[in-house]
């Protein structure tokens, strides 16, 4: 028997009446005269509530076990073995105790995000209604509306009827085409071993980093078109030949697009020099054919299926569509936040654009209306990606988290925590693989039951772009450490 206090045998054991627990005599009555409570229970004692133990004082002698040397060893060892594996459930116990303290700060941070979001939109409709003005309105509703008209221009007809007409030609042969995608595309186990097939640096080292990258297949093989700090555009291709070198933007590029048509040779490029580019080429040579200015950083552009038409987002918080025969903007449409990325529907019809908030927002690009408000990122959105079965498309962000999202019901059917920003997110043809990319490493993943293929070390910094080769059978990636690479099989 121990003592509950020190955890020695005690030399005049008492018990408690009330509790039942032991203690040593004189220690319990020095507590009791301090603080008139049970140390264990906390309920009140006094000296009556003790009842002195009857205790045999003789000591025993030790088993013959332990009156060796070899066997006080075996003792200690034992005790020894006792102590340590108690040390190891204790830190087991410790590191699951971090992990759900972890989980929920990391639940408490984001619940008071949306909370924060909730009551400044709350306060922002209060001010709006009791501040109405004689008319029923009050200034900001005004101005808005004011805004709208001003900065929104209608399609014309023609515009409105080539959209409509290229939305229903895809439509009706999305399915064909679709079967056609998984038949071609390659398979999980082709996947899980490809490596780095080839590595090139076709922009300057002055101002190392690609920022963008754009894939296109042909009959010669796949085409890479990248943009780069250095404020360059190259088209490179498998063996590293560079086949043209585009030098015009006055800063650094941030995305590039290939003209849709397998045989064109336009392209298209924006640049934080607040330009869209377009450019065609002769045996090769190419040019700019257009400049479309904005007011702004332009931070994205998504080609049109048709190839007649581009949108591009600014970070001032607009898009616009532009025309590419004429070089003209169409439409600009603005928004409340910066926009740091964009995506269109494979039919043409709906564009999504990602804030620097987090929030994802989907318009019908025919009346420039708001469709869609996707709420679940905390953090900036890096990336778009719509799936070519119509229905599916992904967001990468800051926050560390991927998300897929069903238009046809306009909710999260998956949410993947990646642990670290997210710079880039790619469908591939077939849409039945995904591509992401975070810090220096890319993870390609089977979208059906979630499940993991390979994860690719390629490169020694960020990894700002991810692109599908032809039938999935290459990933081609773009990098801060001045690199694309081509990982595939031989």
């Amino acid at each position: 028997m121990f003592c509950a206090i020190s955890g020695e045998v005690p030399q005049e054991p008492v018990v408690s009446k009330k509790t039942g627990h032991l203690y040593e005599k004189r220690i319990i009555e020095k507590y009791i005269n301090a603080e008139g409570k049970c140390p264990i229970s906390g309920s009140d004692m006094t000296m009556e509530d003790l009842l002195n133990v009857q205790a045999n004082t003789v000591v025993r002698p030790r088993p013959a076990a332990a009156s060796s040397i070899p066997g006080l060893l075996a003792y200690f060892q034992n005790e020894w073995d006792e102590v340590m594996l108690e040390t190891f459930t204790l830190k087991q116990h410790l590191d699951a105790t971090r992990q759900e303290l972890s989980y929920a700060l990391y639940q408490h941070d984001a619940a008071c995000r949306v909370i924060a979001r909730l009551m400044r939109e709350r306060d922002e409709a209060v001010s709006m209604l009791t501040a109405l003005d004689g008319n029923g309105k009050n200034s900001r509703v005004m101005e808005l509306e004011n805004e709208e008209i001003v900065t929104t221009k209608k399609l014309s007809s023609a515009v409105l009827a080539a959209i409509e007409r290229k939305c229903q030609e895809l439509s009706a042969g999305r399915r064909a085409k679709g079967k056609q995608a998984v038949a071609e595309a390659a398979s999980k186990e082709y996947l899980s071993n490809i490596s780095v097939l080839a590595s090139h640096s076709p922009h300057k080292s002055d101002k190392p980093g690609i920022n963008c990258l754009a894939v296109k297949s042909g009959p010669d093989g796949d085409m890479y078109l990248t943009g780069g700090n250095d404020k360059n555009v190259v088209i490179s291709n498998l063996a590293g030949t560079t086949i043209a070198t585009l030098s015009s933007h006055s800063k650094k590029v941030n995305d590039v697009a290939f003209h849709p048509d397998v045989n064109s040779n336009i392209i298209f490029t924006a640049s934080a020099d607040k330009t869209v580019k377009i450019w065609d080429a002769n045996n090769n040579k190419y040019s700019v054919g257009k400049t479309i200015s904005h007011d702004s950083e332009v931070t994205s552009i998504s080609v049109h299926p048709s190839g007649d038409f581009l949108i591009s987002t600014s970070d001032s918080g607009s898009w616009n569509i532009l025309d590419t025969a004429e070089g003209v903007s169409l439409v600009d449409v603005k928004a409340e936040q910066s926009i740091t990325c964009g995506g269109i529907h494979p039919d043409g019809v709906i564009f999504t654009t990602g804030l620097s908030s987090g929030a994802l927002k989907m318009w019908d690009i025919r009346e420039q209306k708001q469709v869609g408000d996707l709420i679940g990122h905390t953090k900036s959105i890096s990336g778009i990606s719509f799936s070519e079965n119509g229905y599916s498309f992904a967001s990468a962000s800051s926050d560390g988290t991927i998300k897929v999202w069903d238009l046809r019901k306009t909710a999260l059917v998956r949410s993947h925590e990646v642990g670290s920003p997210v710079s880039s997110v790619s469908f591939d043809l077939s849409g039945q693989y995904l591509a992401f990319a975070a810090e220096n490493r890319i993870y390609l993943h089977v979208v059906k039951d979630w499940d993991q293929i390979k994860q690719l070390d390629c490169h020694t910094k960020l990894v700002t772009a991810v692109c599908w080769g032809k039938s999935a059978s290459s990933v081609i990636s773009t990098s801060a450490d001045r690199t694309i690479k081509i990982n595939g099989s031989s």
